[in-house]
């Protein structure tokens, strides 16, 4: 469980940063305040299975891992999109590689927290 609690504290680190450097900046649109709310929305999820503690539902788990998973498959076919206009066909497959082990490595402790931890849920029921 270290590794999950690294990625954790890694994630709230940049939420923490993010989060403090918000007033100092010169222009705030609603994606960024609609991304910190995602971004520290998806702490919980990732918590709760380094940590094995029940927060909330599993329902609400299992809400916060289904957006972030759409999240990182629209942000991967994005990237993607935006790689073929300037590279060629080799690194545009390398760059979806390491943005799907990426994406991967996230969504995972919140899958497993979401699907696999019922023996945690039915504990806290």
């Amino acid at each position: 469980m270290k590794k999950w609690k690294a990625l954790f504290w890694l994630v709230a680190i940049f939420f923490a940063r993010d989060l403090l450097g918000m007033p100092f900046s010169n222009n705030i649109d609603m994606s960024d305040l609609i991304g910190l709310v995602i971004s520290g929305i998806s702490l919980i999820p990732l918590y709760g299975y380094a940590y094995q503690v029940a927060i909330g539902t599993k329902l609400t788990s299992t809400l916060i891992f289904l957006f972030n998973a759409l999240a990182v498959l629209a942000g991967l076919i994005y990237g993607v999109i935006l790689a073929l206009g300037g590279i060629g066909m080799f690194q545009v497959l390398w760059f979806s590689f390491i943005l799907a082990a990426f994406g991967a490595i996230y969504l995972y402790p919140q899958f497993m927290y979401a699907f696999k931890s019922n023996s945690l849920w039915l504990k806290n029921a």
